[in-house]
């Protein structure tokens, strides 16, 4: 009752001082994204915290807590209209030395945020609390590759991926017969989501004609396949 009723009390009379553009920064927390998710690590005898996420580049519905133990106190309200959500959060037991966070939305590159954040003992003794910014570059947990855009397509084409760590990518384009008609390569490619434009022509930059191609994309020991239809 007492965390639902903080909620209320945050959203009806402290978001417009929050959201405000004088906001005093005083961080002192760490984050960082590990295996698709958001980490914030909490400080040692937290029992209690009380968490607001604004100023986001994602829609405060789409972010979920994850890793609360069973017994674990929980709440949150999102603010569709200022795109802020906030968490209460408490255990009798004692708080996990990390929490981590989803996001539903998973095309994106970067996460930014800001943060309102307070800790407390087991006897609601304040540990820390302050304000700070989050910006952190998402990066992807396995090699996917995705279905070109457009398809069928005429002209160019985009195909995006994502790498989760660094290394050498190659690119092979055939044709149904299993000719080869394109390829490219990059070298120790940064992680993250990649995209890689076809401008349907082969490596003697002439045009190729209509049909079914296959679109071949290697890392490591990693390969993945797909169709694309080209269509003048």
């Amino acid at each position: 009752a007492f965390g639902k009723m903080w909620v209320w009390y945050y959203h009806e009379y402290n978001q417009d001082s929050i959201l405000s553009s004088d906001i005093s920064y005083t961080s002192n927390f760490q984050t960082e994204w590990v295996e698709n998710h958001l980490k914030l690590l909490v400080p040692e005898n937290s029992y209690g915290a009380e968490l607001v996420f604004f100023n986001s580049n994602f829609k405060a519905e789409d972010f979920h807590i994850n890793n609360l133990k069973n017994g674990s106190l929980h709440f949150s309200v999102s603010d569709t209209t200022r795109n802020s959500i906030s968490f209460v959060i408490a255990d009798k037991n004692g708080l996990d030395s990390a929490l981590t966070f989803s996001l539903v939305n998973k095309s994106l590159e970067k996460l930014t945020t800001s943060l309102k954040y307070k800790f407390i003992d087991h006897k609601s003794v304040q540990i820390n609390k302050g304000i700070g910014n989050i910006d952190l570059e998402i990066s992807p947990d396995k090699f996917k590759l995705f279905q070109n855009y457009p398809n069928p397509f005429n002209g160019e084409t985009v195909i995006k991926y994502e790498l989760p760590k660094s290394g050498d990518v190659k690119i092979k384009i055939y044709d149904l017969v299993g000719k080869e008609v394109f390829s490219e390569s990059y070298y120790n490619q940064n992680p993250g989501l990649k995209k890689f434009t076809w401008k349907g022509k082969d490596n003697r930059k002439k045009a190729v004609s209509s049909g079914v191609y296959l679109f071949q994309m290697s890392t490591g020991e990693n390969i993945k396949r797909m169709k694309m239809i080209l269509l003048k």
